[in-house]
């Protein structure tokens, strides 16, 4: 085992999301907020491998951990296109079905990365490289880790055009928080680019799943401060805002989060 100074910031990523999951677990009744916390939970999965690979020394227990990794990184984009769908009142368009089917390849790409020792077409070659920061592994991506790769990558560019589209067809309020969301997403998947396509000279270092504790920051804030999960964006320009009739929305909790005009007009409020 090795104590290099990117362990500790592994750990932190870690307890950052898992902080996340827990604040969204508490709003768990409303529509979006258990696949969020699954998705925080995928994301420290996927940080504490990541740690652990960066702590081993060895060969074998790198690429153990590398495994166990793929877990949370084939899971994180299922999971967060779920999230998306329920958050911007696209559940339909999936269906019970369609839940289940969007599994298949990421489950795939698992039990391939486990079996890669039989293959090796996800991982062609994996070595130790001698690094400032310790021991490092180096990984060769086959096909059967690529086309995975690019299956997981549309998921998020899916997910992150429905919440682009929520965010321009919503008032203000609701469009930054989807704004928020959307920057909290491209952060790590940013990092994973750069990673998967050797931009800086440490071709051997992913800090992906580090990025996601400043993902797991920005979303916490979302929904703490912004009232994420207070109420679902659904339409609210085209329905609520132009209705005839009063509308006083309020949260789990029984707080005020929202009134339309007719509403303010009606009880003579200040919409503040």
């Amino acid at each position: 085992m090795q104590l290099t100074p990117l362990v500790p910031i592994y750990l932190i990523s870690v307890i950052v999301t898992l902080y996340v999951a827990l604040q969204t677990w508490q709003h768990r009744s409303t529509p979006g907020a258990r696949e969020l916390t699954l998705l925080m939970v995928a994301a420290s999965l996927w940080a504490l491998a990541d740690g652990l690979a960066l702590a081993a020394t060895s060969l074998w227990a790198k690429t153990f951990f590398s495994k166990i990794s793929h877990i949370g990184i084939q899971s994180v984009p299922v999971f967060f296109l779920l999230f998306v769908i329920s958050f911007t009142n696209h559940a339909t368009v999936l269906g019970r079905r369609g839940r289940y089917l969007i599994w298949v390849i990421p489950v795939s790409a698992i039990l391939i990365a486990i079996t890669n020792d039989l293959h090796h077409q996800f991982w062609t070659q994996v070595t130790l490289v001698d690094t400032p920061y310790g021991i490092e592994d180096k990984y060769e991506h086959g096909i059967l880790f690529w086309l995975p790769a690019l299956y997981l990558y549309s998921l998020i560019v899916l997910g992150t055009l429905l919440l682009a589209r929520s965010a321009l067809a919503n008032v203000h309020r609701y469009r930054r928080q989807a704004i928020v969301i959307v920057v909290a997403v491209a952060i790590p998947w940013v990092a994973n680019i750069i990673y998967l396509f050797d931009i800086t000279p440490w071709p051997w270092l992913d800090l992906t799943s580090i990025a996601f504790s400043l993902a797991g920051i920005l979303l916490a804030w979302a929904i703490l401060k912004l009232g994420l999960l207070h109420i679902l964006p659904i339409a609210r320009t085209q329905l609520v805002e132009h209705m005839n009739e009063g509308v006083v929305v309020v949260d789990t909790r029984n707080t005020i989060v929202d009134v339309n005009p007719a509403a303010i007009n009606l009880l003579q409020i200040d919409a503040a």
